[in-house]
């Protein structure tokens, strides 16, 4: 958990020893939204064998929640440190985006319900700050009332056609 809070260059990261081959190592941790924003599935892995293995019966479904826009809102940037975290979080929202694909992608290999739910681009409070009160209140009142109506999941990702 600390190693998941731990955001490049804002915080340190989470030094753990490890040995390999009988020789100790530090390594550090940090936010695993550096290499992956979600993760659902390992590619590679037989998700079908792994469920049989598990006994596992019935429908399998999937329920993602990205806690972020898919659109991004224009924004003017007039310095390189402005340009820099604009850089970094298009980086993160498409990386994200793409993660979601792949997610909807392994779902549909494996026959899960697939169900994503993010905010929607009506949203348009804007945070003042990393942990904004006032956003993440109103954030969750959105959410609230969204869900008291019966959410509206999301079947496919954006741009994707039903087939």
């Amino acid at each position: 958990m600390v190693a998941s809070a731990s955001i490049p260059i804002l915080f340190a990261p989470k030094i753990f020893e490890v040995e390999v081959d009988g020789e100790r190592f530090d390594e550090m941790h940090v936010d695993g939204g550096v290499t992956r924003q979600s993760f659902l599935f390992s590619f590679g892995l037989d998700d079908k064998a792994l469920a049989e293995r598990l006994g596992a019966e019935g429908q399998t479904t999937a329920y993602i929640i990205r806690n972020s826009r898919l659109k991004s809102k224009w924004q003017s940037v007039n310095s390189i440190v402005e340009i820099s975290g604009r850089s970094i979080s298009s980086l993160i929202r498409t990386q994200g985006i793409g993660d979601l694909f792949s997610e909807y992608l392994g779902a549909s290999a494996n026959g899960f319900d697939y169900n994503l739910a993010f905010i929607p681009g009506s949203f348009d409070a804007v945070s003042n700050e990393m942990f904004d009160p006032e956003y993440m209140n109103a954030l969750y009142q959105l959410g609230y009332e969204l869900a008291s109506k019966g959410y509206p999941w999301k079947k496919r990702p954006p741009g994707v056609e039903a087939q």
